[in-house]
């Protein structure tokens, strides 16, 4: 599977959903940048205007970089277990707005969100400071709305209908209604990046005394983030006919997802047949969407136990001089995999 690359400087062409990007290992290359080049030069995707947009911040490189492997990280461990393992492969040669790519815009524009807000909080960003400056203390919120305002020029801009001075976008009702369900699940991504936001509170006082609380705002953990998303593409919406963004969060799709759980060389789909799951224990806590997951993943085929011995030390000990003698144990222990 070649590398997932959720985001990039300037992540979607105008009516282009961000799927077509998923599978170039350059494009995240290139915005580390040679010295004396601009990397925007090497993003041959992009147009006039992002290019002028790409220039203009590249200060902000670095932390798109690291919000490309973190939204990456993230899905990849959302959807482990589900048929669709957030491969690029079968998402390039569909090149259709299905719950899949709803998901990967969504979580592109909150990882973006995310990492703006937290280097301009930290100062990295010389363009933004702290969400809320505090008097008496150095903490600060991050700044979320600078993140999502950044996020918004650089995903929605392109996409808009409103064309850029000087640039005429000619578009079919279909590209326009495509473009709406872009903007629409960047915006998700971006809400949940705000709705799970925590406020902090730090106590202060002379001689230990808590007289003054301090409190700021902070993004929550993106695993958190990720999951909220993963609960917004089980509820995903098909758009049917004409469609406008809207505040809500629930992501939107057009197309109908393919098979994912069957063998199509065509569509880059490798099947489920193989794929490591895990049977559901018995009287366990533990949320069913992860502990369950041989049902789902297996696709109602069933799957097989695997029964694996381990041999290692154990039991050492150390004995004068000098020397660690161990005993050797042997540890039983079950994989599972689906049937073909």
């Amino acid at each position: 599977m070649p590398p997932l690359l959720l985001v990039s400087l300037c992540l979607q062409v105008t009516g282009i959903t961000l799927a077509r990007y998923l599978a170039k290992p350059w494009l995240i290359e290139g915005l580390k940048g040679d010295k004396g080049k601009s990397p925007c030069e090497d993003l041959t995707d992009l147009n006039d205007y992002q290019t002028v947009l790409c220039n203009q911040h590249r200060e902000t490189r670095s932390k798109l970089v690291t919000a490309a492997s973190m939204a990456h990280k993230q899905c990849e461990a959302e959807f482990q277990y589900n048929p669709w393992n957030c491969s690029a492969d079968n998402i390039l040669k569909l090149n259709a707005m299905t719950k899949e790519t709803s998901y990967v815009t969504a979580i592109g524009s909150a990882a973006i969100v995310h990492q703006i807000a937290r280097a301009c909080a930290d100062g990295n960003i010389r363009s933004c400071g702290c969400g809320v400056n505090n008097e008496y203390s150095s903490a600060c919120d991050d700044n979320i709305r600078y993140g999502i305002l950044f996020a918004r020029q650089y995903l929605d801009s392109p996409q808009s209908t409103h064309a850029p001075p000087g640039v005429t976008v000619h578009r079919s009702k279909e590209e326009l209604i495509r473009s709406a369900v872009n903007i629409h699940n960047n915006n998700a991504g971006r809400q949940i990046v705000d709705m799970t936001a925590r406020t902090r509170c730090t106590c202060y006082g002379m001689s230990g005394s808590c007289t003054t609380y301090i409190c700021y705002k902070q993004v929550a953990p993106f695993q958190e983030i990720g999951r909220e998303l993963y609960k917004r593409y089980k509820e995903a919406v098909k758009v049917r006919s004409v469609f406008s963004p809207t505040k809500s969060t629930r992501l939107a799709f057009i197309d109908e997802s393919p098979d994912f759980c069957k063998r199509n060389i065509t569509l880059g789909i490798s099947g489920t047949e193989g794929r490591p799951c895990l049977p559901r224990p018995h009287n366990t806590t533990t949320p069913i969407h992860l502990s369950e997951t041989c049902n789902t993943l297996c696709c109602g085929r069933g799957y097989t136990a695997h029964r694996i011995e381990e041999t290692v030390p154990c039991k050492c000990e150390f004995q004068w001089c000098c020397k660690i003698v161990c005993e050797n144990c042997t540890h039983v222990y079950y994989t599972y995999t689906c049937n073909s």
